[in-house]
């Protein structure tokens, strides 16, 4: 058995268990195990395809599943490009679907800050938690901290919002994310807690 089939076993059992992680970790070796094989070529991007979709990634899957199609024309396998056709219009409905949740998010967004400005502070606390409430059920980090930002402009307690801001921000280990809500609390005068490690 080639290490190219051995990585290709991986894979596949990584798939089974929808473990997308471990597919990714070894891409790149296995693509490179495979590069004088169309065929299997083909198959890899389909499947590292797969793993990203299980990611929510439709960037990355579309990459791949189109990389595999192209190698899949190579050697003449119909089966396998229509698959890995397949494959390319979920990850092209993943990104539509994550650009419309941050066209819907921005928009949610500006629309409160339009109604903070203009002193419609009932409707602009309504449309900052329902961006808040899209946010979290995506796990959009950024998002997450910018409506939770924007509600500390409409809420008197502002601390309880800013520390979820501060735990989300730190849980990304997005140093810019962090920086932004430090910065915030230092604004309005709320003391930034120290960690202990």
């Amino acid at each position: 058995m080639s290490n190219a089939d051995t990585f290709a076993d991986t894979i596949i059992e990584a798939l089974k268990k929808s473990d997308a992680d471990t597919v990714i970790s070894i891409q790149n070796e296995a693509l490179q195990t495979a590069v004088d094989q169309p065929d299997l070529l083909a198959k890899m991007h389909g499947w590292i395809a797969q793993a990203y979709l299980l990611k929510g990634n439709g960037e990355k899957a579309m990459k791949h599943s189109s990389k595999g199609i192209r190698h899949a024309r190579s050697v003449f396998d119909d089966q396998g490009v229509k698959i890995l056709k397949d494959i390319r219009s979920r990850a092209i409905s993943i990104q539509q679907a994550q650009q419309q949740f941050n066209a819907n998010s921005d928009s949610l967004l500006a629309q409160a800050d339009e109604a903070f400005k203009s002193n419609n502070i009932e409707r602009a606390r309504a449309l900052t938690e329902q961006a808040i409430q899209i946010a979290d059920s995506e796990i959009d980090v950024r998002e997450q901290i910018l409506a939770r930002l924007m509600m500390v402009r409409i809420v008197e307690n502002k601390s309880d919002v800013l520390a979820e801001a501060l735990e989300i921000a730190d849980k990304s280990n997005d140093k810019n994310l962090v920086t932004a809500v430090k910065k915030a609390m230092d604004a309005i005068g709320i003391e930034i807690p120290t960690h202990v490690f």
